[in-house]
This record gives structure tokens, sequence and C-alpha cells, in this order.
């Protein structure tokens, strides 16, 4: 799951309903997208955001255990992007079974399911903070990019973070 900023958000932030979690809003979470190849990453590489330019190489990808950190922190997860009107916020593992996971796992957005790219864009979102304890893995897009995460992370004995080149976690054909 990779996380990424809240660059877009409405003027009035989002309120999180889901039962005792109602209180909080949406910008109170450190949010992570479900699957490889996400649209925020798609908007970054392809020129959609503005200020970004520098390709899918210097971003990484953060890994965690869902079961993991939902025992130890308080969580939701969304059907679908968390600020679409119609997404349903859940805060039950055992619901993770309703998400379109062809969607979320697919390679494309196209709408043949018209819903097909804000189910893509599930999240899983964590109250707060998140310990580095929690980051099971980083996954690089290529070799340059492995050097470069095991150079920072050697400034920090005390993170043993595995890091890996994990192509699947990218778009093939961008830069």
């Amino acid at each position: 799951m990779a996380p990424h900023p809240r660059r877009h958000c409405p003027a009035t932030p989002r309120l999180v309903c889901c039962a005792h979690r109602s209180r909080w809003g949406l910008l109170d979470y450190v949010p992570f997208h479900f699957g490889p190849r996400n649209l925020f990453l798609f908007n970054l590489i392809t020129g959609r955001v503005s200020s970004y330019s520098d390709g899918q190489e210097p971003l990484v990808t953060l890994v965690i255990d869902v079961e993991a950190v939902a025992a130890a922190h308080p969580f939701v997860f969304t059907d679908g992007h968390a600020l679409a009107a119609f997404s349903e916020y859940h805060d039950s593992l055992p619901q993770l079974r309703a998400l379109d996971w062809a969607a979320i796992d697919g390679q494309g957005f196209s709408n043949q399911d018209l819903d097909r790219k804000r189910k893509k864009q599930a999240e899983f979102l964590v109250h707060g903070t998140l310990p580095w304890s929690a980051i099971t893995g980083i996954a690089v897009y290529n070799d340059r990019a492995l050097q470069r995460a095991n150079e920072l992370l050697a400034r920090y004995p005390d993170r043993d973070t595995p890091v890996r080149i994990h192509q699947p976690y990218y778009f093939q054909g961008y830069p």
C-alpha cells in the first residue's frame, strides 16, 4: 500500500463516518492505497500534477501489514476514493471481502464499469501517525532507486526494513 498526500480536499473536510470514529476528519488519517499502479501515481508520472516532474524512480511504495496495523491503531477503509460522496467507510477487517479487488489490482482505469476508477482508489486510513515499525517493506522502481533507498536507510541503523525492486507496483512504459 502506498501512502499519498491529500492535496485536493474540499474546503470542509469530510468526516469519517464509521461507528465511534465519526468525530475525526479525513485529514486526521494517514492514507494508503490498497493496490499497485494507483491513479495518484499515474497522475504524477503523466504530468497531471504540475508541481511534480521526476517520474517513477524516486517514488517508493511503503508496504504495511493491514492486520498488524489494525490490531494496534485506529483505522478505517473505504470501498473507493475517500473523497467520493458515495464511498462507504468500514472499520472491520472482515468487510475487506466486499471491496472490488479486481478493480483495485487491475491494470487500468477505463470505465467499462462506470465506477471502476473510484473503486480502484479504495483506501486504508490509519488515524494519527504510523510508527516506522509498522512498515514491513519498501518497494522501489529500479536499481538506482534501490541503492538510494538503502543509502538513506543506512543513516538509521535501528531500521532494518527490507527494500526490493518490485516493478509490478509501477507503470511500465513510463519513466
